[in-house]
This record gives C-alpha cells, sequence and structure tokens, in this order.
C-alpha cells in the first residue's frame, strides 16, 4: 500500500547574518510492505549546501535511518566527519529548484524495545509516525530556532 501526502512547504526564517529564507517543499510516500518512508524535498541552491538530518534526539539515532541520500539519480557524498550530512552541489540556476530523494528505515517495534525507538520513524499496516527531527533534510546552516 502506498500513501501519498500533500507536498508539504515549509519557509525557513534566516536571520540577517544568513542567507535569504527559501522555501522547502516535502512529498512523503509510505511503504508499508517495506516499512519505509521515501521522501522527496525541492529546494532552491544557488550556491554549495550541506544538509542535515539531526543524527542523534532524545536518544535515536535518526540518522542510522536514512538509506540512498540522492539528487538526479545520483549519491550525493556524505560531509567527512559529520553523521547526518551530505553536500548538494548548486543548481545549474540560481532560481533552479534542485530535487534530493532519500529513504528512511522504518523502526523494527515488534517486542521489546528500547524507548528510545519510539522517536524514529515507524511504520503500521496503515498508518506512520514520524517527527521532524527524524523526517526532515534540512541546511544545515538553519539556526535552532527554525529546525
Amino acid at each position: 500500500m502506498t500513501l501519498r501526502l500533500l507536498p508539504l512547504g515549509l519557509t525557513l526564517c534566516a536571520s540577517a547574518l544568513q542567507a535569504a529564507p527559501c522555501e522547502l517543499r516535502y512529498q512523503v510516500q509510505a511503504d508499508y510492505a517495506k516499512r519505509q518512508l521515501h521522501v522527496t524535498l525541492r529546494l532552491p541552491v544557488p550556491k554549495a549546501t550541506e544538509l542535515a538530518l539531526t543524527p542523534q534526539w532524545a536518544g535515536a539515532d535518526h540518522a542510522a535511518a536514512l538509506r540512498s541520500v540522492q539528487s538526479n539519480g545520483k549519491p550525493l557524498m556524505a560531509v567527512a566527519g559529520a553523521p547526518g550530512r551530505w553536500l548538494l552541489p548548486a543548481a545549474a540556476s540560481p532560481s533552479q529548484a534542485v530535487s534530493v530523494q532519500y529513504t528512511l528505515q522504518g523502526a523494527d517495534l515488534i517486542g521489546a524495545h528500547d524507548q528510545r525507538e519510539m522517536y524514529r520513524v515507524q511504520l503500521g499496516d496503515a498508518h506512520f509516525q514520524a517527527f521532524g527531527y527524524g523526517l526532515l533534510l534540512l541546511p544545515a546552516e538553519r539556526s535552532e530556532d527554525e529546525a
């Protein structure tokens, strides 16, 4: 069973010392048979940008659930020494939006489990649960208030 959500649009408010705000659009598809969420992110990339997923939050290792982070069918390069970060090259045109695709493997919550796993992506027979920290790749230069 595949579930399609309407694209979720977010605008990040940047401080005067940071880059201008940009609109991020997410589309999420759930694959319940494989217990995976497939996410597509579209954003403008006028200069090379690091994308980040909060690797640890509430004790859950969110970055460990990420699979196949890519743009235009090519894998993104992981940032050395920085788990949960990838380098996204600049778009050919500053006004052009770039598409990034990635997959999140759902937590196996059958039987006894550590309570920290409750904060990871979970897929049941017909629903899923995900927290922003464990679902959304964001530009790494965002402030903590924007996360």
